[in-house]
């Protein structure tokens, strides 16, 4: 997006419409993500079901029903496997083979078109229960474990996930695979002692010293970072904020781990400092009820999906709303961004090289800078932006 594009007054604008609606589930869509660069987008229902969509012809390659419950949340996890969660305190591992043809046998039959169908799906490689049941989606940290061999390929890529804990406030660390409890970080108290209330979003990193960091927000309308004291085994908080009245329901951070957002309720996008370089900034937007926050990978825009049936573009460095997207008919519970990379220069490439009709396709859905939006609706909107 060029400048002179960003200082249009945002009523100037033609309204947006999205470039593609995908149809197939028969309940509102609670999570989002892109993987397989960019090539396949997973989607999560109410009713436990997965479908993988090729973003390339913009059809289902495999569907099933993961949980028993609604899915909280998807991502993908080195080559070839796929992690949900669901409100059915548990978190499964899938196989994903990462060709692009669909595997024999799996179902594309869609919820919506046939709920009950028995259903061949991706094979179950690790399950973790968990005691959470609220609403807050699982975050991953990639691990090697000390003792780790180091031609041991799925010890040294492990993975810690934090999940909410059991009780108010607290957090839980597991390690995938193995399936051990890491740690469980106690949330913070008010001056009369009271606990935060339910974690509602969070993030795991390790910082520039290689320190594991985690971000929280909770339902108070508090956020925090906590970091880990490795010599003591315990965990040192570093930062809060409450610049919320009302819950908080989605967190993300920059690329670059400089900063992070939070929206919450009560219609407030706030920006916290990871990084000196940062100020700490907030919008009042009078739009309560932006969930599903999401940073897209160049760290220059974020989106929101909002329960008025809006998904709202911001900028990240101006914490200003650059666009509203609009229609759906029912609220917007989910967003994800592509991930964006830099791209060699095609047009020496193409002397060379001659495309078949598919293959320009499927570049073309890779190198697109889509946005997804998940509803109420059962509907998921593709967006280009910028």
């Amino acid at each position: 997006m060029s400048a002179a594009t960003k200082a249009l007054p945002a009523s100037t604008l033609p309204p947006a419409l999205p470039t593609y609606i995908l149809r197939g589930h028969a309940c509102p869509v609670h999570a989002l993500t892109f993987f397989h660069q960019n090539s396949r987008l997973a989607s999560g229902d109410a009713d436990g079901y997965i479908v993988v969509w090729s973003v390339s012809i913009k059809r289902p390659v495999v569907v099933w029903q993961a949980h028993a419950a609604s899915i909280l949340g998807i991502q993908s996890w080195g080559d070839g496997k796929l992690i949900s969660q669901g409100r059915d305190g548990k978190i499964l591992v899938w196989a994903w083979s990462n060709s692009d043809e669909i595997s024999p046998g799996w179902s594309t039959v869609l919820p919506a078109e046939q709920p009950d169908e028995h259903r061949r799906h991706p094979w179950l490689l690790h399950t973790l229960d968990i005691s959470t049941l609220n609403f807050c989606s699982f975050v991953t940290c990639p691990y090697t474990p000390p003792q780790a061999d180091p031609d041991d390929r799925e010890a040294t890529q492990a993975l810690l996930v934090a999940v909410a804990g059991a009780k108010d406030s607290e957090i839980e660390i597991y390690q995938l695979p193995g399936q051990q409890q890491k740690a469980v970080i106690t949330g913070p108290l008010d001056n009369a002692g009271k606990a935060a209330g339910m974690v509602m979003a969070l993030q795991m990193f390790d910082d520039s010293d290689k320190v594991l960091t985690v971000l929280a927000a909770y339902e108070n309308g508090q956020t925090c970072i906590f970091k880990r004291v490795a010599d003591a085994g315990s965990w040192l908080q570093t930062y809060s904020s409450k610049p919320h009245t009302q819950p908080v329901l989605s967190l993300d951070m920059t690329p670059t781990a400089d900063c992070y957002f939070t929206s919450a309720a009560d219609g407030i996008v706030a920006r916290h400092p990871l990084s000196a370089e940062v100020t700490a900034k907030e919008l009042k937007t009078r739009h309560p009820g932006q969930q599903g926050l999401r940073v897209r990978s160049d760290g220059e825009i974020f989106a929101t999906a909002g329960w008025d049936a809006h998904a709202r573009v911001y900028s990240a460095a101006a914490l200003k709303e650059l666009a509203a997207l609009k229609w759906h008919k029912e609220g917007c519970y989910s967003i994800a961004f592509a991930t964006i990379k830099v791209q060699a220069d095609a047009s020496a490439d193409a002397v060379t090289h001659t495309r078949t009709v598919a293959q320009t396709r499927e570049e073309k859905a890779q190198t697109t800078h889509w946005l997804a939006v998940g509803s109420k609706d059962g509907k998921i909107s593709l967006w280009d932006i910028y």
